[in-house]
């Protein structure tokens, strides 16, 4: 069965940010991932979290940055 890909960027290869926002879509893997960046950096970069939604499942994941 072809992949199918339902994210409307799913052809983009890159990150899609809006202001600190940041997005990514992995079609192989059907994850899509979403963090902030850290303030003023000017990096994308994630501050403290990312959050990761697997589309097969529906689930999602956090992963959280020790300090």
């Amino acid at each position: 069965m072809p992949k199918t890909d339902r994210m409307p960027n799913a052809a983009q290869k890159g990150i899609a940010s809006i202001g600190n926002r940041h997005y990514h879509w992995d079609a192989e893997r059907q994850l899509a991932y979403q963090w902030l960046s850290r303030p003023n950096s000017g990096t994308v970069a994630p501050d403290k979290k990312v959050v990761v939604r697997e589309d097969r499942t529906g689930l999602t994941y956090t992963f959280i940055r020790r300090r």
